[in-house]
């Protein structure tokens, strides 16, 4: 879940870089190609990269973490399944927002 959520970060933060551009080449900006992806690059710092890298490993590690002890917490299979489900989204959710606090501190220190 961990590699997955690292690469889903990886994934979706190319595709943003894409969606920019096109949006940018589709409406008339006079943007060139080199020109952009040259600003995009002088633009991310290192910073910013290993941030990104330990927020979703962080993230990862949370979600596979909370949710593996509240399924493997249920006494009799079946039994209040749904309740262990939701509990373990919820402290998982609650754990992400907590984490992403201490990184946004972090990131504003770092600047």
């Amino acid at each position: 879940i961990t590699t997955a959520v690292v690469g889903l970060a990886v994934f979706f933060n190319l595709f943003v870089i894409l969606g920019a551009y096109l949006l940018s080449a589709l409406t008339d900006m006079n943007v060139q190609t080199h020109t952009f992806f040259n600003r995009v690059a002088d633009a991310i710092r290192w910073p910013d990269l290993i941030l990104l890298y330990l927020k979703a490993n962080f993230f990862g590690l949370i979600i596979s973490g909370v949710c593996c002890y509240h399924g493997l917490a249920i006494r009799r299979p079946g039994h209040d399944l749904y309740g262990m489900a939701r509990s373990g989204m919820m402290n998982a959710f609650l754990g992400i927002f907590l984490v992403d606090i201490v990184f946004v501190f972090v990131y504003f220190y770092i600047h």
